[in-house]
């Protein structure tokens, strides 16, 4: 298949996925256009759109850590976002509904970029239970915990969530998030063998990573004794 070619099917199947992201979105009460929208773009980043070998296109909900798939449909995992009180708002009915005032997640001024207590106290005087989920949504964005890291703290909804609120604090957890790669200069992860393919394939690279065991290996120990100075004393010549 040519380059071309596989362009032109990538670009139909990612037309037909989001074709059937958007019929799920409206099923579950998207409040309109824009959040239908929304909720393709968080469904996007954390999916895999593939053909099956009947030719259909399937979307498979994934682990963005592992790129394994989650288990979950499309329709459950949009079903978690109506649930979660960051995303509600964008579903009639959802944990977080627009109000009259509407104000989004992106104008919430519980969040740093957008915080006014005047603004804060507005909402809370005009309608407590919108303003209790606007500031409950900057919670959960304030989460000090990485939603990027496997384990336990592993939150696809966060991950969703703070791509489209701070991108470049996203970029920093994933990063942060990403298996570490092991220097074998460092004492404990010693390899000399490491140490010669890496030398030997990227210079650069090696230079870099010896810069750094520097900084991290235990210092050398001298044992050498060098008296203080003045220990030795000059002697007057005997005479005898």
């Amino acid at each position: 298949m040519s380059d071309e070619m596989k362009k032109q099917v990538e670009k139909m199947v990612a037309q037909i996925g989001k074709m059937e992201i958007e019929r799920l979105a409206q099923s579950a009460e998207a409040v309109d256009v824009g959040a239908v929208e929304k909720i393709v773009a968080i469904v996007n980043e954390n999916s895999r759109h593939d053909v099956d070998e009947n030719g259909k296109v399937t979307i498979a909900i994934v682990d963005k850590a592992t790129g394994e798939k989650s288990g979950l449909t499309v329709g459950e995992y949009i079903d978690q976002l109506k649930a979660d009180s960051a995303t509600g708002y964008l579903f009639k009915g959802g944990a977080k509904s627009t109000a009259a005032s509407g104000l989004t997640t992106e104008q919430n001024p519980w969040l740093p970029q957008f915080h006014s207590l005047a603004e804060q106290a507005r909402i809370m005087k005009a309608d407590p239970a919108y303003g209790a989920r606007l500031r409950d949504a900057a919670k959960n964005i304030a989460d000090t915990s990485n939603p990027f890291m496997p384990g336990a703290g592993h939150n696809l909804t966060k991950q969703a969530i703070l791509l489209r609120e701070n991108p470049t604090l996203a970029a920093q957890l994933k990063a942060e998030a990403a298996p570490k790669e092991k220097n074998p200069w460092i004492k404990s992860q010693e390899n000399l063998t490491s140490q010669i393919l890496i030398s030997k394939n990227d210079p650069a690279k090696a230079a870099r990573m010896k810069a750094e065991a520097a900084l991290v290996n235990p210092p050398k120990k001298d044992y050498r004794f060098i008296p203080p100075q003045g220990s030795f004393k000059r002697c007057a010549p005997y005479e005898g």
